[in-house]
């Protein structure tokens, strides 16, 4: 899996604002596109056990959403890809939630560069590390999803 380093670029307030501004377009054009069924989506599932993988590309072929699914009987945890018209990873939505009421959720913005230039998270901690955040995290879901990396 090729993995986004965790780099913050520091972006000014200005630029920020711009940036998550066209992200969140990029991601409601994704949603309509996903919802008028103009997007194809193919399915994998690894045999017995999670992860689950979703590829979605627009009719030009360009990748536009990448989402992984995992978890156990007590919880679950997704990662939500995002990209743009040209194929550019903009924004991951991380969310986790448990039986036990407990959620969290990671909002990653990136820079046309790549590079994460805001993070959000909830409050609170993951009961995991979050080393294992930066784990599934990837700016080339084509390569991601040849790889069959099923345990």
């Amino acid at each position: 899996m090729l993995v986004v380093a965790p780099a913050f670029l520091g972006a000014q307030a200005a630029d920020s604002s711009a940036l998550k501004a066209d992200i969140r377009r990029n991601y409601q054009e994704i949603n309509d596109l996903a919802q008028r069924g103009q997007l194809t989506v193919k399915q994998r599932k690894c045999p017995g056990v999670a992860p689950e993988f979703s590829l979605m590309t627009d009719r030009a072929g360009v990748i536009r959403r990448y989402v992984l699914t995992t978890g156990t009987d007590d919880s679950a945890l997704s990662f939500q890809h995002d990209y743009d018209r040209a194929g550019r990873l903009t924004f991951v939505l991380v969310t986790y939630g448990s039986v036990h009421g407990q959620t969290y959720e990671w909002r990653l913005y990136f820079s046309p560069s790549g590079r994460v230039f805001d993070l959000i998270r909830t409050a609170g901690m993951a009961p995991f590390n979050e080393a294992l955040l930066w784990k599934y995290v990837t700016s080339a879901p084509a390569i991601d999803w040849k790889s069959n990396w099923c345990p």
